[in-house]
């Protein structure tokens, strides 16, 4: 999706998204996890659980975070509804990343 200055209001979520920021003639990718847009007709606000630059992400270290996460939610006893509930969403979203991740050619080193 693209928002152009007038575009019609919009609410969202957001689990996993990539996000380009254009600016004349600079360009930057981000992904983002968990959180919410508000397109405007002359602005985007975006908040979010989790902003990198897309060519400084560590897949190694998300990879390590979903073994964390897996390890957790298959000790639920522990966890509380709300900790399964994000902790469950955050397994879909560092997924989905790794599998972008690998499709932009990083690999899990």
């Amino acid at each position: 999706m693209e928002a152009f200055p007038g575009h019609a209001p919009l609410s969202a979520t957001i689990l996993f998204s990539h996000l380009r920021l254009k600016q004349e003639q600079h360009e930057e990718t981000f992904l983002v996890r968990q959180g919410l847009i508000f397109i405007h007709q002359a602005s985007v606000e975006i908040l979010a659980f989790s902003a990198h630059k897309e060519k400084e992400v560590d897949y190694k270290s998300m990879h390590d975070y979903l073994e964390f996460i897996t390890k957790s939610l298959g000790d639920r006893e522990l966890l509380n509804e709300f900790q399964i509930m994000h902790l469950s969403e955050e397994r879909v979203a560092i997924e989905h990343m790794l599998q972008k991740g690998k499709a932009t050619s990083k690999e899990i080193e």
